[in-house]
């Protein structure tokens, strides 16, 4: 198996938990970087040949040791991320920089950089520049809709989309550019989280996990299989990043059923309408 597809969108394994404690469900213990290699291989294994990163995850780098070391260099699909860009001007040099960086990490170069820094993106969607002739690789990692460009359609864009997050269910990027983020919601939409975290960071978190996980317990429904099944009946997105902490947690949902039950409809998005700014972690 060269690629893991499911209902025709493409599995991408998401790495910012790897070696580090990334995400609000996980705010204390460090994924190691044995379990770090043992995801990468059990992902591997299962035919996963798509890998999400960034220079600022501390996954990059073992990342590149797992290509290096298993000689993938011709297999693999890496995304990775450009942070920021400077100025405007000599653009095609920083990138260039910024690209031959993830190269150097990651032993290969990457199927796509985003360009993850939201100023950088809207000043480029203003300057109408020819991006493809900077960098073929280039692509943009969003968070609004808003920020799609009406004449770049055709680059790769990478957008938050989950069961509270709706807003890029009818966006018009091209097909097979489409690489759909945050399905679990840094985790929120699957895993039971400690009091102490959610408080600090916000009451709202907490009150919408209790309802949430009450409702799936009292209908005998998995979060992660509702997650999974409500996502890829839908059509807005060619490749899904899902982000896990342990080779027994990308077990579980590789075990998934991936098909959308009528008992799911029990869990409306209507119930949820008031905590709408759950949806961009950048605000909690």
């Amino acid at each position: 198996m060269n690629v893991l597809k499911l209902k025709k969108k493409i599995f991408v394994l998401g790495t910012a938990q790897l070696n580090s404690n990334y995400g609000i469900t996980n705010p204390n213990s460090i994924v190691s970087k044995k379990e770090s290699y043992k995801i990468l291989d059990y992902a591997w294994e299962k035919g996963i040949r798509h890998f999400d990163t960034a220079p600022t995850y501390k996954s990059q780098k073992i990342l590149g040791e797992f290509i290096k070391i298993n000689n993938l260099e011709k297999e693999i699909n890496i995304f990775s991320k450009i942070s920021k860009i400077r100025l405007i001007t000599n653009l095609k040099n920083q990138i260039s920089n910024e690209i031959d960086k993830n190269i150097n990490e990651l032993k290969v170069v990457p199927k796509v950089n985003f360009l993850h820094d939201r100023k950088n993106i809207k000043n480029l969607i203003h300057k109408n520049i020819n991006l493809k002739k900077i960098s073929p690789t280039l692509g943009f990692s969003i968070y609004n809709p808003d920020e799609i460009s009406k004449t770049k359609k055709n680059l790769f864009y990478q957008f938050p989309s989950n069961f509270l997050d709706n807003r890029f269910d009818k966006n018009f990027i091209f097909k097979n550019f489409r690489v759909a983020r945050s399905l679990f919601l840094q985790g929120i939409l699957i895993s039971k989280i400690n009091k102490k975290p959610i408080i600090k960071k916000k009451k709202i978190l907490n009150k919408f996990q209790k309802k949430f996980f009450n409702i799936c317990e009292e209908n005998k429904i998995d979060p992660i299989e509702f997650n999974l099944s409500y996502m890829l009946k839908k059509k807005h997105f060619d490749y899904f990043i899902i982000g896990v902490n342990s080779k027994k947690n990308l077990a579980k949902i590789l075990r998934s059923n991936f098909n959308y039950q009528t008992k799911y409809n029990v869990i409306n998005y209507n119930l949820f309408e008031n905590i709408r700014s759950l949806n961009k972690p950048y605000n909690w």
